[in-house]
């Protein structure tokens, strides 16, 4: 099987994949993920009309001061010393190592259409189900 035929089949899985939620992770980060991975987009947690304020009030989030995030007064927990801007000393080598590119970086988003190409089926009202 070529390159080609393995990122359809990759894409094809994503677009179809049964999501599978750790049970370590607490009851609310479960329940968070379970929402924000609702296939039906009316059904999603933040696919309504309030969009992302739904999102912001779930129960994960509880005790996040938004506005001091947005007002950027939030000091981070951690702040990484880079040596460049392309240094990736931080980001697993399981992501800086893959043999696969993104689709962006095979085709243009500014300078084509992305109907029939890599983003297919990567829509907002994407297919797909997940096991709860």
């Amino acid at each position: 099987m070529d390159a080609k035929n393995d990122k359809e089949a990759l894409f094809e899985k994503i677009r179809k994949c049964l999501i599978m939620i750790p049970k370590d992770l607490s009851p609310e980060c479960q329940d968070l993920l379970a929402k924000l991975f609702e296939a039906d987009p009316d059904k999603r947690l933040g696919g309504g009309p309030r969009d992302v304020e739904e999102i912001k009030e779930h129960n994960w989030f509880k005790g996040i001061d938004w506005q001091m995030i947005h007002d950027k007064s939030v000091r981070p927990p951690f702040k990484p010393k880079l040596q460049s801007e392309l240094d990736t000393k931080y980001i697993d080598t399981m992501f800086t190592q893959q043999m696969y590119g993104t689709p962006e970086s095979e085709q243009s988003l500014t300078t084509g259409s992305l109907a029939g190409g890599k983003w297919e089926g990567f829509t907002y009202k994407g297919e797909g189900y997940m096991e709860q």
